[in-house]
């Protein structure tokens, strides 16, 4: 969702051995059709804060998904929900919390690529665990740390390139 997220999420993907590749110009060109670059930015990993209006513009987050779900040098996506953030205007707005699962489970199930929802609770754990719940519930792997995802991911990219040499 935001800068300093995305410098945290690309450092533990690369600690945990993954890439965190620049996209293809295609997709650079449909992003700056409408990414806010106002204290953002579509450089991979994206700063979608802006973009996204903190949760409140699902039309944006499906075309980000759409984008890089039709990207060449995507394997795989991987987004933060700024729990800080969110909390508050879910509460006071719980369909927006629905809607968001229902988009999110809509692409997982439209997609080819994995998907991880990171979602740290911080100081938040009571309201993040019903988050939590919703998406675990949507079949959206969902992980509270951005090391737990990343490592999640590189043992099912290692077990996928095993199981392809042994069967090659």
């Amino acid at each position: 969702m935001t800068g300093g997220q995305s410098v945290v999420i690309a450092d533990a993907f690369g600690r945990a051995g993954l890439e965190v590749p620049l996209l293809t110009a295609a997709s650079y060109e449909k992003l700056a059709s409408f990414f806010n670059v106002i204290g953002g930015s579509y450089r991979n990993p994206l700063d979608a804060g802006g973009t996204l209006a903190m949760g409140f513009h699902l039309d944006n987050l499906r075309r980000m998904l759409d984008i890089l779900d039709e990207d060449a040098n995507v394997d795989a996506l991987a987004m933060e929900l700024g729990a800080a953030f969110l909390a508050r205007r879910w509460q006071q707005n719980p369909s927006l919390l629905d809607q968001l699962v229902e988009l999110l489970a809509a692409h997982k199930e439209r997609s080819q690529k994995p998907f991880l929802m990171i979602l740290q609770p911080g100081h938040l754990e009571g309201q993040m665990a019903e988050v939590r719940g919703k998406l675990l519930g949507r079949g959206i792997a969902t992980f509270a740390s951005f090391q737990q995802g990343a490592y999640a991911l590189a043992k099912v990219v290692g077990y996928w390139r095993f199981r392809a040499e042994v069967e090659a």
